[in-house]
């Protein structure tokens, strides 16, 4: 394998692990961000790249076990075997990383919504210690009420589309870390933006992937391809393998489930998605993975910054990643004066959670 292809294998690792999330599309709760259209902005990676000589073909994975189907509920088989043509890797000089990094990684409805205001459902601050060789997830619910500079209050989940809206410097990520800063003391650095059809193609290059579903989980979507135009997505308890769409159902599901459930279901399968990325030789599939990561995220990380990260992640056990939701503990539920169920934060328990997610654990005596 040539250092090209090995570089270019490990930064799609290590996006995958920092693509903590799925993003979520579900019927609007509530009323519209607001009317007018947002400014596009393009979705790219930091990418300069070359390509180089074609990779062999991957034959068939015989040992694929059978998948868990959205679409019908039905047993097919995978077969995640794919051609590829690789891509090179940059030679950038590479930056000593800091001893802390917050990186906000953001699940939107961007490239599915059907009128012009959009949300991003899924908010996850992924920290890293590069140092201690640590990271953990904070997944912070999308009906938090808050107050967002420039605007006022609203759900946390129209603060990235309001930054677009408004052109507020840096955009919606920038005003959506403004807006966590200042209500829920915790400030970050750089973000990953991805979008649902992005997403749902990663896993479609991976084949399948593995979950123990501990609740089971039943839900209908709109699908202009299913019988009537719903789909009926049901997820058993017990081990699970999904494609693309069931993975995508079971994390966006809200129907007799909550947001917390929902978070935690999220966290869920993106380790699954990293398990599954590590089973796999990747290299029949390197030009698969690498358009489809190219076409799903956005982010400002550079090559400075990704080359340190990339050595890091190989240092990281994925199981050590430790988690943490914004639950029922942290926040009151409340109404607001036009009928709209949201959640207000209780700023003093969620720092003390944030700062213990990466705490070493306390000696049992």
């Amino acid at each position: 394998m040539t250092k090209h292809v090995r570089d270019m294998i490990a930064l799609c690792l290590l996006l995958l692990l920092l693509v903590m999330i799925l993003p979520l599309t579900q019927e609007r709760a509530g009323s519209k961000a607001m009317d007018a259209p947002a400014p596009s902005r393009p979705l790219a990676l930091p990418f300069n790249i070359a390509v180089p000589s074609e990779l062999p073909t991957a034959a068939p994975d015989s040992s694929a076990p059978p998948l868990t189907s959205s679409s019908n509920s039905s047993t097919t088989t995978a077969n995640p075997g794919l051609a590829s043509t690789p891509v090179a890797d940059p030679t950038p000089t590479a930056a000593p990383l800091p001893d802390a990094m917050n990186i906000l990684l953001l699940g939107t409805d961007k490239d599915v919504a059907e009128d012009n205001s959009w949300h991003t459902d899924s908010i996850i601050v992924l920290a890293v210690r590069p140092r201690e060789k640590k990271a953990g997830m904070l997944s912070i619910p999308r009906d938090l009420w808050v107050e967002i500079p420039e605007w006022g209050s609203s759900r946390i989940n129209t603060a990235d589309f309001l930054g677009e809206y408004l052109e507020y410097p840096g955009g919606g990520p920038a005003l959506l870390r403004k807006t966590i800063q200042e209500n829920l003391g915790i400030s970050t650095q750089n973000y990953v933006r991805v979008n649902i059809e992005g997403l749902q193609g990663i896993i479609a290059t991976l084949g399948y992937i593995t979950i123990d579903v501990p609740i089971p989980v039943e839900d209908w979507f709109p699908d202009p391809d299913a019988p009537d135009g719903i789909r009926h997505t049901v997820v058993p308890t017990g081990t699970q393998v999904l494609d693309a769409q069931t993975a995508l159902d079971y994390a966006r599901s809200r129907h007799k489930s909550t947001d917390f459930r929902r978070a935690a279901r999220q966290q869920q399968v993106l380790r699954a998605i990293c398990e599954r990325a590590f089973q796999l030789d990747l290299i029949p599939r390197a030009w698969q993975l690498w358009t489809a990561l190219n076409n799903a995220l956005e982010t400002d990380l550079t090559w400075a910054q990704i080359m340190p990260l990339i050595r890091l992640a190989a240092q990281i056990d994925i199981g050590d990643v430790r988690s943490e939701v914004i639950d029922h503990t942290m926040v009151t539920g409340w109404r607001t004066p036009k009928g709209a169920q949201v959640l207000l934060p209780h700023r003093e328990t969620i720092q003390e959670a944030w700062q213990s997610l990466l705490a070493d654990p306390t000696p049992v005596p």
